[in-house]
């Protein structure tokens, strides 16, 4: 995840990644369950870079 931004990751978690086990979530989550995801991830797993 080196590199990754907010912007991206929030992207990633709406869109999923084609190719790999990582599904789209839009459908299942909201706007703001996603600024939850993704700042939980920031924190928890690894630093964001700057947008």
């Amino acid at each position: 995840m080196s590199g990754m931004t907010k912007a991206r990751l929030k992207r990633v978690i709406r869109e999923g990644l084609p190719g790999t086990s990582m599904p789209a979530r839009k459908s299942v989550l909201s706007e703001p369950d996603v600024e939850a995801v993704t700042a939980y991830v920031g924190r928890a797993f690894h630093p964001l870079a700057k947008d």
